[in-house]
């Protein structure tokens, strides 16, 4: 997928997309329950490998992007200004992502202004 996540089609009766990850955490180690996500110790979106996989929530894995400063990196101050601006002028979430390199959520929270960085 352009966001980095592998997908699969699942069979039947429901034929729906599904990221690999999460399919590959569910062979393995069994359900995901509601409201966890499946996180990677890799930080490689595309891997699969079920030791490489742990579940958490949304909190969890932005302390894990945090910690690892997968966030902190790509973005200063300035930079958030700029995307900012960018949304302003109409830029959709997903355009500036990609354009920084983040990911959405990332660009969502700059616009709510949640979390210390994104102040």
């Amino acid at each position: 997928m352009p966001n980095g996540y592998g997908e699969i089609n699942e069979g039947p009766p429901h034929f729906k997309p599904r990221s690999i990850h999460r399919v590959s955490y569910e062979i393995h180690h069994g359900p995901i329950p509601e409201g966890l996500q499946v996180l990677h110790r890799c930080d490689n979106r595309a891997c699969a490998n079920p030791e490489h996989l742990f579940l958490g929530t949304n909190l969890d894995n932005r302390h894990d992007s945090m910690r690892k400063e997968r966030t902190v990196r790509k973005l200063n101050r300035q930079k958030v200004l700029e995307i900012r601006e960018l949304l302003e002028q109409g830029l959709t979430q997903r355009q500036i992502a990609s354009q920084f390199g983040v990911n959405q959520t990332i660009i969502s929270d700059i616009n709510l202004r949640k979390g210390y960085l994104y102040r």
